[in-house]
């Protein structure tokens, strides 16, 4: 009896190792040869992207300091169109982060005061295109979900940081990079 009990537990213990083998080796093959780390490429301002038919050129971005505690990464977008048929772009799926520090996604708000006569959704005509500006909140406090979002030494440098659009994020990441030398500061008040 006490060896078929030990013999239990060996069988046991081999079969959930065998189940936690099979388990690794499916989670590094997902990871690894399924879906792969994605490439970056990095652009800079005034150079161009091409997603599908769309090329994307940022031309110019300013950080527009609306007070003390809240700007606004502001950065004009010129979408042409390279098929000969109208196409469309959401805007809102272009987001921005500041090394690592932080990411937003388009303030809304902003967007629809500067681009008064053009939806976040945009056709471009055939072989056209169009230029929009894309706000990017940056504030101290986030209100809405926590008060300091950044700490106080964090968001002294806000003025200084490097920021990156960033297009796509799968299979390849497409960003602009916007080093604080790129960029103007103005005040809005």
């Amino acid at each position: 009896m006490e060896k078929h009990k030990k013999a239990i537990k060996i069988v046991v213990i081999v079969v959930v190792c065998g189940l936690v083998a099979l388990y690794v080796a499916r989670v590094a093959y997902i990871n690894l040869v399924k879906y792969p780390h994605p490439e970056q490429l990095t652009y800079s301002v005034g150079e161009q992207l091409e997603l599908s038919d769309i090329k994307f050129e940022i031309t110019e971005v300013i950080l527009q300091k609306e007070s003390d505690e809240d700007y606004y990464l502001i950065g004009e977008l010129i979408l042409t169109n390279l098929g000969d048929e109208d196409v469309s772009y959401l805007v809102p799926s272009i987001s921005v982060n500041s090394s690592g520090l932080w990411s937003n996604g388009l303030s809304s708000s902003k967007y629809a005061e500067l681009n008064e006569e053009q939806s976040p959704y945009v056709i471009i005509p055939a072989s056209g295109t169009v230029t929009v500006y894309i706000p990017f909140n940056i504030a101290k406090d986030n209100f809405r979900y926590t008060s300091n979002q950044f700490l106080d030494d964090l968001w002294y440098d806000v003025e200084t940081w490097d920021y990156s659009f960033i297009f796509s994020v799968y299979p390849t990441v497409n960003i602009v990079t916007v080093t604080a030398s790129e960029y103007e500061v103005i005040l809005a008040y």
